[in-house]
């Protein structure tokens, strides 16, 4: 079901599965990660913001697409794994950016919470694809004071707008009430989080009144 052709693109072939013709394909990371689907022998390329909906994580186990899981830096897939766990319906707008604009990649390495941020800000504001890729690489307060500014207009809290699929803590809620922070302390706030996130999700509630914060 799982190839990949001479150009290195992944291929995924559900035709036996819907009985009819129906392919899923992947660019490659060096091309750029896009995905297009064919049916019945019609191709659509879809907008660097829909969901696939196929787990990279499953992909990954994969044999037949190890050609192309090598295109993806070493050192950055874990990171994407860890990321897909969290925000699986952001992981393929991350990884249309961060393979045409590879400078952004540290910030999902340091702070994943922060490009969750800001890849739903710019979903839900509409930015442009330079906006948001000059933000990716941008410093964090920068990030924070911009996607700030949309919430503020869409008057909600930026922590609030995200979806949260294996963690519901007092941290969050508290960066949520964050507003009267500079971005300077916000994006510290974030930075600190992220590590805690990835290790002691479980043990969050205590840190609610953590000096540290």
């Amino acid at each position: 079901m799982i190839s990949c052709s001479e150009r290195n693109e992944l291929i995924m072939d559900w035709s036996s599965v819907v009985n009819h013709p129906c392919k899923i394909m992947f660019t490659s990371w060096e091309k750029g990660v896009q995905w297009s689907g064919e049916s019945d022998g019609v191709t659509e390329e879809y907008d660097r913001f829909a969901n696939p909906g196929i787990p990279l994580a499953m992909i990954s186990d994969d044999p037949d697409a190890y050609p192309w899981l090598e295109s993806i830096p070493a050192r950055l897939l874990p990171h994407l794994l860890e990321f897909e766990q969290l925000w699986p319906d952001l992981l393929f707008p991350a990884m249309w950016f961060l393979s045409r604009y590879p400078g952004s990649s540290e910030l999902l390495m340091s702070s994943p919470l922060l490009v969750a941020l800001l890849l739903q800000s710019a979903k839900a504001a509409g930015w442009d694809e330079s906006t948001t890729a000059e933000l990716l690489s941008a410093p964090k307060s920068q990030i924070v004071a911009a996607c700030d500014a949309y919430i503020n207009k869409a008057d909600g809290q930026p922590v609030q707008q995200l979806t949260f699929k294996q963690s519901r803590s007092n941290e969050f809620k508290l960066l949520g009430k964050s507003q009267d922070r500079s971005a300077d302390q916000q994006a510290g706030d974030l930075h600190y989080l992220d590590s805690i996130l990835l290790r002691w999700r479980n043990f969050l509630p205590n840190y609610a009144t953590s000096p540290n914060l």
